[in-house]
């Protein structure tokens, strides 16, 4: 039924945008409850099936305790909301354009002292490892003997493969999934530092020394957290 939905734009597009409305009373619903209960604010954005116990959690898509929030328009989210916010594998299924948007968006409705967390495939370990292999070569092909020698149903290039070629890796982190910019950390730190963040440090294969942050990831097996790159910045305080 989606499939012929989607062949027609005009239709698809106008039960998407009621639906969008209906979802987005039942998030402001629920975030009126969620803001004078919590002296912590905190706030997960993208957050696929990941319920994050006591926070906000938000996705295009909801679920159960999962609550709509489409991040390339403004939040309808008050200023000085939350004191924490994390996304993980989410801002690189965005355009570069929209990524910036939502992190001055995340700023403004940041408290000042906040911190915020994103996770996302790390553009540098992928070339490094395409060039020179060594590291994690075991975990590496037993991850491509697990998800591209047998194809996987969210990925587009995916094929059956009897090959694999250091190329498939590279490949499928910016062809699959729907990504749209991978990032390393450069580019992402130049994206929170003018959206006016600071204290902007790589915390990538480290344990956050935030207590909240710990624990909450979902990408956590050998072959994607060392091709993560983490960062933490912090919107200044008063």
């Amino acid at each position: 039924m989606k499939k012929f939905l989607k062949s027609i734009p005009f239709l698809y597009k106008s039960i998407l945008l009621v639906k969008h409305s209906a979802w987005s009373k039942t998030t402001k619903k629920y975030l009126n409850k969620y803001l004078p209960d919590n002296d912590q604010p905190k706030l997960q954005l993208g957050a696929g099936a990941n319920n994050i116990p006591g926070w906000f959690n938000t996705d295009y898509f909801p679920r159960h305790n999962i609550f709509f929030l489409d991040v390339t328009k403004p939040f309808p989210i008050p200023s000085n909301s939350f004191k924490l916010v994390f996304s993980e594998h989410h801002i690189e299924h965005i355009s570069y354009k929209h990524a910036a948007g939502m992190l001055k968006e995340i700023f403004r409705i940041m408290q000042p002292g906040g911190y915020i967390k994103i996770s996302t495939p790390d553009l540098q370990q992928y070339l490094a490892n395409y060039f020179d292999d060594k590291h994690l070569k075991v975990e590496k092909e037993q991850f491509v003997k697990d998800w591209i020698y047998g194809g996987f149903y969210n990925a587009v290039n995916y094929i059956p493969v009897s090959n694999y070629y250091s190329a498939h890796f590279v490949n499928d982190i910016f062809l699959n999934y729907d990504h749209q910019f991978i990032y390393d950390l450069k580019a992402l730190a130049g994206l929170l530092d003018t959206a006016g963040f600071t204290n902007i440090i790589n915390v990538s294969l480290k344990e956050s020394e935030h207590t909240a942050f710990q624990g909450i990831e979902t990408h956590t097996g050998a072959i994607e957290k060392y091709f993560t790159l983490s960062i933490e910045a912090q919107k200044p305080a008063l």
